[in-house]
């Protein structure tokens, strides 16, 4: 289920801490963040996977079998810059499959919900955790519930400043339940690349590679609230991909490969005058 963008929107101030009963146990900790200059470009946040890879703006699979009870994706932070800051978390449900659940422990783990019941899922106001500079923490879990249900299925974690919600970094996680067996690799099946990044007064380039050419394929920008900007289709294995940033607000965007729904690779984008 491919969630309508309108409804992203709809949903982004529908915090969860306007409902008390989908908290489980309060578990609050420090994980470290950081967040990003938009005219340097600077990234003071590392998200690691369990390998200590940094996956930064990446995606990070799972895979398992649709009788699971549960698949994990555990990913590790570390705060980089000199000075703390309060940090949140938003999960995107990006292409979910219906009928199955979610959720996700940032200071606060919550119960599962069904897909398509909280799109965009911001950590209510408790889990709002100070990042203190130079720690690592490995307090982060993302959860999703199978339910005997096969298919892909894809998020997007974002950490933001909360005084600054553009200073922010982001993961995407793609739960892939049709195959056997539970690992974490990384896509390589398509490759996504953008310049100059940031763009200053400039177009942006996006340079694409595909393990193959499938008719579906699209190239989807969204800013960083999950509001689409722009949707272009994507032919051949090898593309090259001019975007207008001259007709775009200044700040920050996702622009995200698919193909047939399925989320293939993602690149964060500055666009700044």
């Amino acid at each position: 289920m491919l969630v309508d963008n309108a409804v992203l929107l709809t949903l982004e101030n529908t915090e969860l801490q306007h409902y008390p009963d989908q908290r489980m146990n309060a578990r609050y900790a420090a994980l470290s963040f950081g967040l990003l200059a938009l005219t340097a470009h600077a990234q003071l946040i590392n998200i690691t996977n369990g390998s200590g890879t940094v996956v930064n703006g990446q995606m990070v699979t799972i895979t398992g079998q649709a009788d699971a009870a549960l698949l994990t994706a555990s990913l590790n932070a570390t705060r980089t810059g000199a000075t703390a800051v309060n940090v949140n978390v938003r999960r995107y449900e990006l292409n979910v499959q219906s009928g199955t659940q979610n959720y996700f422990c940032w200071g606060v783990c919550y119960d599962a919900t069904p897909s398509g019941t909280v799109p965009v899922w911001t950590a209510g106001q408790e889990a709002m955790l100070p990042m203190a500079p130079g720690v690592t923490l490995d307090n982060f879990h993302g959860y999703h519930v199978p339910l005997g249900i096969a298919g892909v299925s894809s998020y997007r974690f974002v950490w933001y400043n909360t005084a600054i919600p553009s200073d922010s970094v982001f993961v995407d996680v793609r739960f892939d339940v049709s195959v056997v067996g539970i690992g974490e690799v990384s896509a390589a099946a398509a490759r996504l690349d953008a310049s100059p990044n940031p763009a200053i007064g400039q177009d942006a380039v996006i340079d694409i590679g595909l393990d193959r050419a499938a008719a579906g394929t699209q190239l989807m920008v969204h800013d960083m609230l999950g509001a689409a900007v722009k949707r272009y289709a994507v032919s051949g294995q090898q593309s090259r991909l001019v975007l207008p940033t001259s007709e775009w607000t200044p700040g920050v965007y996702f622009v995200s490969l698919q193909r047939e729904g399925v989320l293939l690779a993602t690149k964060r984008v500055v666009v700044a005058r």
